[in-house]
């Protein structure tokens, strides 16, 4: 049995209005890395479509993925227990 890990999910206010949720804490699996979490994690709680497309916008750089502060681009980047991660477009304010 995989041990499992608690994540904390932020979305911004546009993409909360897509999901239906501002915010996730999730129980994954140790060794999950953000891939996982738009194609395999997310789709179970907002729907396979929504997190395939988030997967796309992330891989073509038209939305951000900040874990702890940091901004990630490698979608193989591990997640660990307590991360707080928050997603948001890359155009963002006005």
């Amino acid at each position: 049995m995989n041990e499992r890990v608690r994540i904390y999910i932020e979305f911004s206010w546009s993409l909360a209005q897509k999901t239906g949720r501002k915010f996730i804490w999730l129980d994954i699996d140790r060794d999950s890395k953000i891939e996982d979490l738009f194609l395999k994690i997310l789709p179970s709680v907002i729907g396979r479509e929504i997190g395939e497309s988030l997967f796309k916008l992330f891989l073509n750089g038209e939305i951000l993925v900040i874990v702890n502060g940091i901004l990630v681009v490698d979608p193989l980047t591990k997640l660990s227990d307590g991360d707080k991660i928050y997603i948001q477009p890359m155009a963002f304010g006005g």
